[in-house]
């Protein structure tokens, strides 16, 4: 089996990525079969088949799993059929089966490779396979497109019948392995359609992994589910993709009896069953109905299992045993790890440390151990003891666990803990929590299945029964195998082989079932699961977990691979992705690891400093190093240091513009890379040059000036979408809200309008985007009258603004000069922006034109700026200065305004300046009333910001034009009112 399994990972190597990403027609119909369906004489006349049969098909959302109930245990062979739409997703998406025995046995794996096609059909690709980010998407389409639907999508006609797509065919033979419940477990794509077909009759439920069940047909006008005893609150929601809303799901007793039931409102309908008396387990009947393709079933507080009869649904018994405390258990390890711990006798959980008198800290090399060794007795009376207790064994520290587990395994004379039998037990009986929360997909710390309280909070999406296959459960697998590894050789000073020999088995089916998880979309938390593997293959030896690490990072690192996610076109081209879709997760072109549709430089950092290094021995070289060069030479021309000069550490004492970025509260700069990037960086360079990293990136270098922007991917206004409305079992997205640091005050960030960053030796940056919001942006933005969406949320509906929309984005290097074009989002206004980049200054022109009559709450074009050791002064319309004051301050002449801002009126230039008096003056083509936000540092070590917003006309007519104009003008000395007056006349005469 192993050998096989490695065989098919030894197929993907970088050269067949290299060839799968340039695919773009349907391979040789050789690979495909087109005989009849199989349906098996026996299917639906023995008990439990209904759902087996070549002509059944599946459609994963990521996983299926089939509990499949073996009374002879006897071996059979599986034979599965895979269709693949190639319509949502990009990239090579393989699909992997295997078989995991009644006790715990990998038994059979196989992978099948993606069948070319890797392009995806734009067409009809009209949602994203992430959960989440699919029902935002379509709820904000819902809200914002007309009709409800996107523009010049088409829903796909294999959704209805997936059954005209070429099939291929794969089998596993199953050996013999007792009688007793079988899991064949498929990991695929969300384009995949698989059945699967037993060689003989195998009574057979469904279960979906750690996501939704799609619902195809009628499949389940009838199905059952078994309720164990101890059930809580069982959460059902059913999802629709597409209008009328018509599906409905009625849950009853098998007398017949209602229990509850659904009303198709919205695209989202639920109800939560709370059982009067559960004392003995039943099966429920689930009656699902609806009359259109896409809908998705969520179920949670019980096993998700379908069964296709009462009987099956008993005998199955949602895939676990319940003991005779109550424990319910779907794994056989789970409950030799129970029947042990049972059988401790409180003497065999005695330390005998205490008898060894008084600690010699002095003896210790490593005082972190010495005071891991001083923290002992605390973190063990932390441990509960009490056997009758449901927190049995569990420490109230999170990290008891590993630090105990590394005062058990120093071997040292002045450790009395080292290898006491009753520390490690103490250890072991910690970890077997952690062991029994191990479910059907083999992931934990996942409450899906267990018995929950489900509490309903309105406005809290992830407070309703929805079931997401997010690999969320990495670090805590390390909580498992961290204690394990830490202990080592003396785990046999205390517990049995057969204890560690289970522990093994079941961390190997974690690591198995990451071994085809989906890589790329969120960078820092797949490789967090990369590194997880590698850790617990420390202690099970798994020969998967390397060709594994080495398929996901040749996946991970090979640039433009996993294509596109965001389903809507994009005026950015890039030289990676499919057709003119640019790649916009994994690895892209402009060397770092994209995140949420975007760069996102925390998680790029993390992922590379952390992660990734840890993983080089899997990794091709070659790869990897190609990746940390490019996100280096990213990485220091977005650095700038603040004060104008050179640092003494490279990466310190810098600030870096994060308007191109998605968690700008969360970052204030790249992190802490040293590599030799030579004695300049980009910004202190005296070698005059213009440098473009694939269409998304603009460096431009004079004798006076550094700057930098962007024009890469627009930030997908559906991600702020998700302000949830909850009214009587019904579920609406319909506004915004700030979620994990995006946006403050109501304002959502905005990818910028023009200018990243202008730095100016001796000074450092001035102008400086850090996308907190729209003010903090160097963009163009106003206020509705009335909101576009529903309000309620934190992030203000009335905001609109030209960085939340797509745009046409030129550069021309050798002219210098960058242009954006593009159209308001709820506001009649098309606008264009162009930035030329002379040797001594920078001229912007923006120019905005209504089609139709418009009144707005207000209209604004803002300018960010560092706020750190800068001066600011303010020049009138007659150019006489009025003020001067610290960045960080006020002047005496602001004017205070209701949300936290000062009005400044008249303002025809300012001035920002160092002390050495080398800064950036910028000139307005007039006089402008001018908005001065807050400073702000997001975390200790970050740049403060603020800005000068320009007020502009808010009431505008068909067809009339505004025009703004500024010009940027760097200096290595103190202006003089004089000089002011001169060089103004000369750029505006």
């Amino acid at each position: 089996m192993v050998s096989n399994f490695i065989r098919g990972f030894v197929m993907r190597t970088l050269s067949s990525a290299l060839s799968l990403y340039a695919a773009t027609t349907c391979p040789a119909a050789d690979k495909f079969w087109d005989e009849d369906p199989v349906v098996p004489q026996w299917r639906g006349v023995a008990p439990g088949t209904d759902y087996l049969g070549s002509d059944v098909l599946w459609r994963p959302r990521e996983w299926l799993i089939f509990h499949m109930l073996d009374e002879e245990g006897a071996g059979f062979t599986l034979d599965f059929t895979v269709r693949d739409m190639n319509v949502y997703m990009q990239g090579p998406r393989p699909s992997m089966f295997w078989v995991v025995g009644p006790r715990d046995e990998v038994l059979a794996m196989e992978m099948l490779e993606d069948d070319g096609v890797v392009t995806g059909d734009e067409s009809c690709r009209d949602g994203i396979y992430d959960i989440w980010h699919d029902y935002r998407y379509r709820e904000w389409h819902r809200v914002h497109s007309p009709g409800g639907y996107p523009a010049g999508k088409r829903r796909s006609p294999l959704l209805e019948n997936p059954q005209v797509l070429p099939h291929r065919r794969i089998s596993l033979t199953v050996p013999a392995a007792g009688a007793g419940l079988y899991r064949v477990l498929v990991v695929a794509s969300w384009d995949h359609w698989i059945s699967v077909t037993p060689s003989r009759p195998l009574a057979t439920g469904i279960h979906p992994g750690p996501g939704p069940l799609y619902i195809v047909a009628n499949r389940f006008a009838t199905t059952y589910l078994y309720m164990p005893p101890g059930v809580k609150d069982i959460g059902l929601s059913l999802v629709e993709e597409i209008q009328p809303y018509n599906w409905a799901a009625r849950l009853e007793n098998l007398a017949g009896d209602k229990l509850h039931e659904t009303v198709p409102r919205t695209f989202m309908s639920y109800f939560i069953h709370r059982p009067e008396r559960n004392d003995e387990g039943t099966v429920l009947r689930l009656c699902l109905t609806g009359e259109t393709t896409g809908a998705h079933l969520h179920v949670v507080g019980l096993p998700f299992v379908l069964c296709p009869d009462p009987e099956t649904a008993a005998r199955i018994a949602g895939g676990l045993q319940i003991d005779n405390k109550g424990r319910w258990t779907f794994l056989h390890g789970q409950r030799v790890i129970n029947e042990w711990a049972d059988g401790i006798k409180p003497n065999e959980l005695a330390l005998h440390a205490g008898s060894k008198g008084e600690i010699n800290h002095k003896a210790f090399d490593d005082a972190e151990m010495s005071k891991l060794i001083s923290e002992a007795p605390a973190l063990l009376a932390t441990q509960c003891l009490d056997a009758t207790a449901s927190d049995y064994g569990v420490f109230s520290e999170d990290a008891a666990l590993v630090k105990l587990a590394k005062v058990a395994g120093c071997e040292h004379p002045a450790n009395p803990y080292h290898g006491d039998p009753g520390l490690i037990r103490r250890v072991a009986l910690g970890l077997r929590p952690l062991f029994n929360s191990q479910t059907p997909f083999l992931w934990h710390l996942r409450t899906h299945d267990w018995p929950i309280d489900i509490e309903v909070r309105d406005g809290e999406f992830f407070s309703l029964p929805v079931r997401v296959a997010w690999h969320w459960d990495a670090r805590s697998v390390n909580k498992l195998s961290g204690p394990i590894i830490a202990m080592g050789d003396v785990l046999s000073y205390a517990l049995s082989k057969d204890l560690t020999d289970t522990w093994r088995k079941l961390l190997v089916l974690r690591e198995n079932s990451v071994l085809n998880m989906h890589v790329g979309e969120v960078a820092n938390q797949w490789t967090y699961a990369l590194c997880d593997a590698l850790q617990s293959w420390k202690f099970t030896a798994n020969p998967e977990v390397p060709f594994m690490l080495r398929r996901h990072l040749d996946i991970l690192l090979t640039p433009g691979l996993m294509g596109r996610l965001n389903p809507d076109p994009t005026n950015y081209r890039s030289a990676l992705g499919y057709g003119d879709r640019p790649a916009d997760i994994g690895l892209v072109g402009a060397g770092y690891l994209s995140e949420s549709l975007g760069y996102d430089i925390q998680y790029s950092a993390w992922s590379q400093e952390g992660n990734l290094n840890q993983l080089r021995d899997y990794a091709d070289g070659a790869l990897l190093d190609s990746f940390i060069d490019g996100y280096n030479r990213l990485k220091s021309h977005v650095s700038l240091p603040r004060k104008g000069v050179a640092t003494k550490d490279r990466f310190r004492d810098i600030a870096s513009p994060t308007d191109f970025c998605f968690r700008t509260q969360q970052h204030a700069m790249l992190g802490a890379l040293t590599p030799d990037m030579g004695p300049f960086w980009p910004a202190l360079s005296s070698e005059p040059f213009v440098r473009v990293l694939d269409n998304a990136f603009f460096f431009i270098n004079t004798p006076d000036y550094y700057a930098v922007s962007y024009g890469g991917h627009a930030q997908s206004d559906f991600e702020f979408f998700q302000l949830t409305r909850i009214v009587d079992g019904s579920v609406e997205v319909n506004g915004y809200i700030e979620s994990e640091g995006r946006g403050i005050r109501g304002r959502k960030s905005a990818k910028p309008g023009g200018l990243s960053a202008v730095f100016v030796r001796n000074c450092g940056p001035t102008l400086l985007g850090f996308n907190r919001d729209v003010m903090y942006s160097n963009t163009t933005w106003g206020r509705l009258l009335k909101p576009a969406c529903l309000a309620g949320g934190n992030l203000d509906p009335h905001i609109f603004c030209c960085g939340f929309v797509d745009q046409e984005v030129s550069f021309d290097p050798e002219a210098r000069v960058m242009r954006r074009r593009g159209a308001m989002r709820h506001a009649p206004l098309a606008f264009t922006r162009t930035v030329r980049f002379l040797d001594d200054r920078i001229e912007a022109a923006v120019d905005i034109r209504a089609s139709e009559n418009i009144a707005l709450g207000g209209l604004f074009e803002s300018l960010p700026f560092m706020v750190d050791g800068l001066t600011v002064r303010l020049f009138d319309a007659e150019l006489a200065e009025t003020a001067s004051f610290a960045a960080d301050s006020l002047p005496s002449s602001a004017l205070p305004l209701e949300d936290g801002t000062w009005r400044l009126p008249s303002i025809r230039a300012f001035d920002l300046s160092a002390p050495s008096g080398a800064g950036a003056l910028l000139v307005f083509d007039r006089a402008y009333d001018m908005i001065l936000c807050e400073s702000f540092r997001f975390r200790a070590e970050a740049a403060a910001a603020r800005s000068l917003t320009l007020v502009l006309p808010n009431v505008l007519s068909a067809g009339s034009e505004l025009k703004i104009r500024y010009t940027i003008k760097p200096h290595q000395e103190h202006l003089s009112a004089e000089t002011l007056v001169m060089g103004t006349k000369d750029l505006y005469p």
